[in-house]
């Protein structure tokens, strides 16, 4: 299913995008990511958006204590710049505010 919508957005451009959250083990804190944007429908990364493309804000995911010591785990065992945790839902973004650079 999901080749369906990167299908629907090779035809028909992407709806809007969202900067996905990024869990940092070094700093121990979710932060936006500002390295790419992620399509609402397709889930693509999107490294420089169109102009005119709709930019969103989607919450800040969540992550239980147990999670967090398996994340801090792996990153001794293997070094803090070969983990990426990565997380954002689309069903909660809100448009970003205006003034935000794409």
């Amino acid at each position: 299913m999901r080749w369906f919508k990167w299908m629907q957005c090779l035809i028909a451009g992407h709806p809007g995008v969202y900067r996905e959250w990024e869990w940092r083990p070094t700093a121990g804190q979710w932060r936006e990511r500002n390295d790419a944007w992620t399509c609402i429908r397709c889930a693509c990364e999107i490294v420089h958006p169109a102009p005119k493309i709709p930019t969103y804000c989607v919450s800040r995911p969540y992550m239980e204590s147990r999670l967090i010591d398996l994340i801090n785990q792996c990153v001794d065992e293997h070094g803090a710049d070969r983990l990426r945790v990565r997380g954002g839902d689309p069903a909660t973004r809100q448009p970003r505010p205006t003034g935000e650079s794409v």
